[in-house]
């Protein structure tokens, strides 16, 4: 049997270039579980310096880095999470045409319970 690689590799590229949730998670690592005061939790995997892989509320969303004067900002998926260190994170929705959330949201903390 003759195999086409021409046909396999745009194939693998693809496949390489858009990565389902399993996939993110692994190459990720374990995730940061943050807490937040109305029970909810974020999840966030750091992949590397300009991305990470958040879920919030059953939703899950690769975010990138995104400008900011204080801490890393990440928006992606409808949303923004905003990191002040590995400690506490603010998740908050993005509105459509938005790059910086207007609402209010959350600040999260890393390994506690919340309220």
């Amino acid at each position: 049997m003759m195999v086409n690689l021409g046909r396999l590799v745009p194939l693998a590229l693809l496949a390489l270039a858009a990565p389902g949730h399993a996939q993110w998670q692994s190459l990720a690592g374990k995730p940061t579980v943050y807490r937040c005061p109305d029970g909810t939790r974020v999840e966030a995997s750091y992949i590397n310096a300009n991305e990470a892989f958040v879920t919030y509320m059953d939703r899950s969303a690769r975010m990138s880095v995104a400008p900011s004067a204080d801490g890393v900002r990440y928006t992606g998926g409808g949303w923004q999470w905003w990191t002040k260190g590995m400690a506490q994170g603010m998740i908050a929705p993005l509105k459509p045409g938005e790059t910086i959330a207007s609402a209010a949201g959350q600040t999260c903390v890393a390994g506690k319970k919340g309220k």
